[in-house]
């Protein structure tokens, strides 16, 4: 008799409309389109507003996530006085990401932002 084995792919998972408690720890899924969404208690969907103020080129936002998001769309509700804006990659975090602008404005400038897991 022979042993046998067999391959779990980690791809095309799909964890939706779950109810998770304060102490559950959802495993993180190593592999390709694998959706983790809509669950309670395990938020992977989160927006909100932010602003840099006049003179700072950066701020650091709280996202609310269960992880480090791994998507972050900016949107400027403000003049951004032609100043480059963005989320530097080592600057996304478990509980904060921080929205860059390549210089100091000289007037705030605000954001709407989403952010996904």
């Amino acid at each position: 008799m022979s042993a046998s084995t067999s391959t779990v792919s980690p791809n095309n998972n799909t964890i939706t409309n779950n109810s998770f408690g304060s102490s559950t720890i959802l495993p993180t899924i190593p592999g390709d389109n694998n959706i983790i969404s809509n669950n309670r208690g395990y938020t992977t969907e989160s927006s909100g507003s932010a602003t840099v103020p006049s003179d700072y080129s950066s701020i650091a936002v709280v996202h609310n996530l269960a992880a480090t998001p791994t998507k972050i769309q900016l949107t400027p509700t403000s003049s951004t006085e032609g100043i480059a804006y963005y989320v530097p990659e080592e600057l996304k975090g478990s509980t904060t990401f921080t929205i860059t602008m390549a210089s100091a404005p000289t007037t705030n400038v605000s954001f709407d932002w989403s952010a996904e897991v």
